[in-house]
């Protein structure tokens, strides 16, 4: 009995000695690449859905490639994982949630003539941000605003409506690029001729964002895998973003994303 209990002594002698791991967290540098970087995935022209695996997993891959100092076979870590890939759906959940709250605040306003020009617009989504405001984003956001439009769609489910345009645009371009950008074409010009006072700051065509540029390659280079390997996980239910349409203002109660900031 006298060993033995020499030896539980000694155990807890060493346990005392060799702290227990510390818990996985992200670091600031992490989190601050995430929320950027879920910006460019939503910003960008390539991508096919706004809600579900698509977005995040666009925005994982980003995540594999450049790591920002995440540990090597941390993906094939499921615990630590899992908390990446929260920190993705909600930079993901902010980012849609900012739009929809400048989308509402643009046509506030009974008179047309008094609404945010669309360049008004995508110069409130990208403030913080690195992004640059190009011609494919501007039309991005003319198609949201053309959805947001329509009063049955300004509830929760508004991105849902906007992937449904999504889908139904892609099928009339039928993987003609320019067929595409035609399309994209038509709704800015409709919003430009919709709202607002008609007089908006020049916008290079042939301008490029080297930041989105670089996740619009990343994006299309998993499009062209997902097209050659088609099986998509199911979609989980994103977290809705709950916002009073009708006020013009956000829900009291802040998401995940925003009660770190």
């Amino acid at each position: 009995m006298r060993i033995y209990a020499m030896l539980l002594t000694l155990n807890t002698r060493v346990d005392q000695l060799i702290p227990p791991p510390a818990a996985f967290t992200l670091s600031g540098d992490v989190i601050g690449n995430i929320k950027s970087y879920a910006h460019g995935v939503i910003f960008s022209s390539k991508i096919a859905l706004y809600k579900g695996t698509i977005p995040t997993n666009h925005l994982l891959d980003i995540v594999k490639r450049y790591r920002w100092g995440l540990p090597e076979g941390v993906e094939n870590d499921t615990p630590k994982w899992k908390k990446v890939v929260k920190e993705a759906g909600d930079a993901l959940t902010a980012v849609r949630r900012k739009i929809k709250i400048q989308l509402i605040a643009s046509i506030k306003d009974e008179d047309p003539t008094k609404h945010s020009d669309i360049y008004d617009v995508a110069s409130a989504c990208i403030k913080g941000t690195s992004y640059k405001i190009t011609i494919p984003l501007l039309a991005r956001l003319a198609l949201m605003r053309g959805v947001f439009s329509n009063s049955a769609h300004q509830g929760d489910d508004f991105w849902d409506h906007v992937d449904a345009r999504l889908v139904m645009v892609a099928k009339q371009a039928d993987g003609n690029a320019d067929r595409l950008a035609r399309l994209f074409k038509h709704f800015l010009d409709k919003d430009r001729k919709t709202h607002g006072s008609g007089v908006q700051p020049p916008v290079d065509e042939n301008m490029v964002d080297s930041l989105q540029a670089n996740i619009d390659q990343a994006i299309d280079e998993r499009n062209r895998l997902l097209a050659a390997t088609p099986k998509q996980a199911e979609a989980p239910v994103d977290e809705e973003e709950e916002i009073d349409s009708r006020a013009g203002s956000p829900n009291p109660m802040p998401t995940p994303a925003e009660q770190r900031t």
